[in-house]
């Protein structure tokens, strides 16, 4: 599981687990320290069996950071601070660790643990809200899907950055008519031009905010809408 949500969050998404009959989790992440991405993460850890948590430590002074951690170490989780390169799998889906900044002066943004997931012919890289300093420090694969950085902000999604990923599609992660003006026309107009199909949660569901379903064989995709509808403006 990546991320979680706001606070108010938490509860919906282990209802939405729950639902699945999912009841252990082996790896748990948390990509940053901002509360639309981590604020659900406590509810999450006090409910389902959790195997390693991953979280960097920019922004550990913050709240919800603090009560995610606490939360792990009430019940003797594993908690890992994931450096670039690190791997690891399940059953046949492998995953690496392509970016955690933690050089003095990151910002929560930039410190993103951001992942790509290969499972036979098909990649996903999932961006956090990594912004193009992250971007232009590596090279990247090309990638199916693209969970896109920093819910589709101008900031993100450079055409750099786009010109190496090649996404299939590009799943923007946003509230309806939130308060950021998310996302940016400009970003967007990037995204369209480098020829992906654009998937944005603010557009799911008819006009309603709503969440992605993707599953797959390793060779193929489905994706298809569904409704998880969280909290928030992110």
């Amino acid at each position: 599981l990546i991320d979680s949500g706001n606070n108010s969050d938490g509860e919906k998404v282990v209802s939405f687990l729950q639902e699945k009959n999912i009841t252990q989790i082996d790896y748990l992440v948390g990509t940053h320290a901002d509360e639309d991405h981590i604020g659900g993460i406590d509810d999450v850890i006090e409910n389902i069996e959790i195997g390693t948590f991953f979280i960097p430590t920019v922004g550990k002074d913050g709240t919800d950071y603090q009560n995610a951690v606490e939360a792990a170490q009430t019940k003797g989780i594993t908690i890992q601070n994931p450096t670039m390169g690190e791997t690891f799998s399940l059953g046949e889906a492998e995953f690496e660790i392509m970016a955690a900044m933690e050089e003095e002066g990151t910002s929560d943004n930039n410190s993103s643990i951001v992942i790509e997931l290969k499972y036979n012919s098909t990649n996903y890289l999932f961006m956090g809200d990594a912004e193009t300093e992250v971007e232009n420090s590596r090279s990247w694969d090309k990638v199916n899907v693209l969970k896109v950085g920093h819910h589709g902000s101008n900031s993100s999604s450079s055409e750099k950055f786009l010109n190496q990923v090649k996404p299939q599609y590009s799943i923007i992660e946003v509230g309806k008519s939130n308060s950021y003006n998310l996302p940016s026309d400009k970003a967007i107009q990037r995204l369209e031009e480098s020829g992906t199909t654009i998937l944005r949660t603010d557009k799911a569901n008819g006009d309603e905010v709503g969440s992605f379903w993707l599953t797959s064989d390793g060779n193929t995709i489905d994706i298809r809408e569904v409704n998880i509808n969280l909290d928030g403006d992110n």
